[in-house]
């Protein structure tokens, strides 16, 4: 009789085990399908990973008749630090447009360094590739610096005006007709008339 009722016993002890782990085993299914729990590998607690933040920005390309410059907005990193926010949507800008219109900077080109005076001058430097496989002619270096310069005071507040760096030297110019010896500021002038208010400044990505 006492064998039995042992056995009996051990068999509702396993009984409530296999129960309890069956609970177990589905609240951590659940928690992991909805993607709300704190998961553990490797003997380290995980944490979800955030959703990426973006925001939209405004870039000038040349227009397709190449007279002047058109916006396309496009969705960019929202980044922490001013310079690397300003250095994120000149890399956007060097990709090119994704529609029609027309890059301005030679695809080759490489963005060497950033950073921003007291004064508001944002210094921009470019490898040698924004000259030597320039296509040329006036209005053609006049959209590229001005889609520059352009681009960056539109969407920084902070930036009033930008000086543009051929590996680290000032240039008189790029291809011998625009003078890029003193810093440059926003020229509208070189907007195709139908090209819609300028977007506010990216106030809210970096202070």
């Amino acid at each position: 009789m006492a064998g039995k009722a042992t056995r009996t016993f051990l068999m509702t002890l396993w009984g409530l085990a296999v129960c309890a782990l069956i609970i177990i085993a589905a609240i951590l299914l659940r928690e992991f399908l909805s993607g709300g729990g704190e998961l553990m590998y490797g003997g380290q607690l995980q944490r979800p990973e955030p959703a990426e933040t973006t925001s939209v920005v405004t870039l000038l390309f040349a227009s397709t008749d190449g007279e002047g410059l058109a916006r396309e907005e496009r969705q960019v990193r929202k980044m922490d630090m001013l310079l690397d926010q300003i250095r994120e949507v000149i890399e956007e800008l060097m990709l090119g447009p994704y529609g029609v219109l027309v890059r301005t900077i030679p695809e080759g080109t490489k963005l060497l360094s950033v950073y921003l005076l007291s004064d508001g001058t944002l210094v921009v430097d470019f490898s040698r590739e924004i000259q030597t496989l320039h296509t040329g002619g006036t209005t053609g270096e006049i959209l590229t610096v001005y889609s520059i310069v352009n681009t960056l005071t539109m969407n920084f507040k902070q930036v009033e005006k930008v000086q543009i760096l051929v590996d680290g030297d000032e240039v008189e110019t790029l291809v011998g007709h625009l003078d890029l010896e003193q810093p440059l500021t926003r020229d509208n002038r070189w907007l195709k008339p139908s090209f819609p208010p300028a977007t506010q400044p990216i106030e809210e990505l970096v202070e």
